[in-house]
């Protein structure tokens, strides 16, 4: 079966424009021109923006997507079973917010007073598994089982004032990243040291202890490993690394 660009744009419910921005990127192009010039889409290019429609509904930026896609190992049905995998945790995630809500919908229309605790007992639950699915084997592995079953037993028992205090850490980190890197501020500069002292507070808070090697080595990581690259990377080409020497520089002064 071929498809032209209408007709594409139909059967996969997006814009005629979004397939010729992808055609226009390098991300997707119609592979076949019949005689009279027009430009057909084939199989796999069907497949292949299964594939890009998938990854997008995890966050992962345009240029990401392409690497991933045009890498020689790229397996399609591996990466279909790691889509799977991926979304059914976050049909997970999304079901322990959901009872949450409900809870707080239920307490409220009763005009029972809910427990604080109570209340964010979904979002946790939700960081937890993220956590687990992406980076358990990682941490593991390189820095053994202990630690990272100390880190989680750490993370659940914050108390909901320092678990607020730990997500606006993560959330003044990525600000303040953003800001640096319009401003075109290096590394050294005093800002970026500043984000590197609050990075190191996120990551007590996060481990429940602190080692200056394991934070060193685990900045490396969010240049070199695509899990931890795109939490940054998908807000702005280039927060990662900027993260990455920002840190490793505090650590060594």
């Amino acid at each position: 079966m071929k498809y032209l660009i209408n007709e594409l744009a139909k059967l996969a419910s997006i814009s005629t424009r979004t397939l010729r921005y992808y055609d226009q990127i390098g991300l997707l192009h119609p592979s076949i021109t019949s005689p009279a010039g027009y430009r057909f889409y084939s199989r796999e290019e069907v497949n292949r923006l299964q594939q890009i429609m998938f990854l997008k509904t995890l966050d992962i930026p345009l240029k990401n997507i392409k690497e991933i896609l045009d890498h020689p190992e790229f397996d399609h049905l591996d990466n279909l079973k790691e889509h799977l995998e991926k979304l059914q945790l976050k049909k997970k995630q999304l079901n322990a917010i959901i009872s949450t809500l409900t809870a707080t919908i239920e307490a409220t229309e009763r005009n029972i007073e809910m427990k604080d605790k109570d209340k964010f007992v979904g979002f946790k639950k939700t960081l937890l598994k993220d956590n687990d699915a992406l980076y358990k084997d990682e941490v593991e592995q390189k820095w053994g089982k202990s630690s990272y079953e100390q880190s989680r037993k750490a993370f659940e028992s914050m108390s909901e004032t320092e678990f607020q205090h730990f997500k606006a850490l993560g959330e003044k980190i990525v600000s303040e990243l953003k800001k640096a890197y319009d401003a075109q501020l290096d590394y050294m500069s005093l800002p970026m040291q500043k984000v590197a002292k609050l990075h190191q507070e996120w990551i007590q808070m996060a481990w429940g202890r602190y080692d200056a090697d394991a934070h060193y080595q685990l900045v490396e990581m969010y240049v070199v490993d695509e899990r931890f690259k795109v939490y940054y990377d998908k807000i702005q080409d280039g927060l990662a690394l900027l993260l990455k020497n920002a840190v490793q520089y505090y650590l060594l002064k």
